[in-house]
């Protein structure tokens, strides 16, 4: 009869040694495959003791550590903001890093890869803007950690820009037939994307908390999208709440 042998690289047939009556054919044993094993992400208290901080204001708002392919770490402050550049050392190179919030506050990814930093409480801490890449580039992916740290990777040097502060100002006043509220974003909230859009909301919530209505909600978004770059946002509780794709065909003025 014939067996197969796992001898080599793949299965050779050959013929069975012949046993003697009563005994059963025996193969020779396999070495045991070795276990495979990936480098163990470090913790997110070891990225806020190791880790490079990012400051905006002199508030920290959050923590980077290379792991894996370790590129470069860069800050420059721009004003009141502060330009964060991770760069590999060649475009469409590696990025892999670690994020975390300083302790008792945690990062929460949005869905353009901007990051808000809230404290414990809920307040805004600031934040990281929509990512900047080299042309061509893939674009960057935002991975929770399970303890809270939250994994960076993309290719090519890759830019964020760090704030503090997202509302400068407002004010109540009549505006446009009715009560309404201007709204003045800091520079840095007008070119983060949604991470902006949350931390002026949560401040302007803080300092009013009547504004908390889906339909004030809708129209700061709506300047967030199409009119970043106004004076300031007028924001009127009187208008209807139609949702926001509504608010944004109205140009943020529904009636």
């Amino acid at each position: 009869m014939l067996v197969a042998s796992l001898a080599g690289c793949g299965a050779v047939e050959r013929l069975a040694t012949p046993q003697p009556p009563g005994t059963a054919a025996t193969t020779a044993p396999t070495a045991a495959a070795e276990p495979s094993s990936s480098p163990a992400v470090p913790s997110v208290d070891v990225v806020r003791t190791s880790g490079t901080p990012v400051q905006a204001v002199a508030v920290t708002v959050l923590h980077v550590l290379p792991t894996g392919t370790a590129p470069q770490i860069r800050l420059e402050a721009q004003g009141d903001e502060t330009v964060l550049t991770l760069d590999p050392g060649g475009v469409s190179a590696a990025v892999d890093v670690l994020l975390a919030a300083p302790a008792g506050a945690a990062l929460a990814p949005q869905d353009d890869a901007s990051i808000v930093a809230l404290a414990g409480d809920g307040t805004f801490l600031g934040g990281a803007g929509r990512p900047s890449v080299a042309a061509g580039a893939a674009p960057v992916t935002l991975e929770p950690e399970p303890d809270g740290a939250l994994h960076l990777r993309g290719t090519g040097p890759i830019t964020l820009r760090v704030g503090a502060d997202a509302l400068l100002a407002a004010d109540w006043g009549e505006r446009e037939g009715g009560r309404s509220l201007a709204v003045e974003p800091s520079p840095w909230a007008r070119t983060a994307g949604m991470a902006g859009e949350v931390g002026t909301w949560t401040e302007l919530v803080r300092a009013y908390p009547e504004v908390d209505t889906q339909t004030m909600r809708d129209q700061l978004t709506c300047h967030v999208i199409g009119a970043p770059d106004k004076a300031t946002w007028n924001l009127e509780p009187w208008r209807p709440d139609i949702g926001l794709l509504g608010t944004l065909a109205a140009a943020c003025n529904q009636t």
